[in-house]
């Protein structure tokens, strides 16, 4: 499962009310986290609201926000 660990529990998403943030080591992870909700999304026929969507990578070389 993707994600990182925390206290010897790994954690791939944070929620709180209608907000949710996924939690990878890796893009190719993060991607396919993506995937699958946008799999449940359809089949729920829910939307999700791009204009909202952020990406912060955090790493050693720098912060970014895409």
């Amino acid at each position: 499962m993707p994600g990182v660990r925390i206290n010897g529990q790994n954690v791939n998403n944070l929620r709180y009310a209608d907000d949710t943030v996924f939690v990878t080591v890796e893009e190719e992870k993060l991607q396919n986290i993506l995937i699958k909700l946008q799999d449940v999304r359809k089949a729920y026929r829910m939307q999700m609201n791009v204009k909202k969507m952020k990406i912060l990578v955090i790493s050693n070389k720098g912060d970014k926000t895409i």
